[in-house]
């Protein structure tokens, strides 16, 4: 499980600081780019986010894209039913996320 992998709230906290999520704590911009279900109860969502401080070389503004995983929570208890952050990775850059037709 995701938690398992991210391990203790202190752990967590230090991998959120880490360059490759630092981009989701100053967003200018943002676009969902594709929702993509992979079973029943999984999804995956790709989101183009722009920050104010990821520039290219040429100082144009830089997507990272950022693939969020979808789980439909199953175990009995108050979030039964629900669709509930999985994991959330970068996969990748563009220089605009506006070139990707919206969903």
């Amino acid at each position: 499980s995701n938690k398992a992998a991210t391990g203790p709230l202190s752990k967590f906290t230090e991998m959120l600081k880490s360059p490759l999520y630092d981009s989701l704590f100053n967003i200018e911009d943002y676009q969902m780019i594709r929702d993509i279900q992979i079973a029943p109860t999984r999804f995956v969502q790709l989101v183009g986010v722009q920050t104010k401080d990821a520039k290219s070389e040429e100082g144009k503004p830089v997507s990272i894209i950022f693939a969020w995983g979808l789980g439909l929570q199953e175990d009995d208890g108050p979030c039964k039913g629900c669709w509930m952050t999985d994991s959330v990775q970068p996969v990748g850059e563009s220089n605009s996320f506006m070139d990707w037709p919206p969903l």
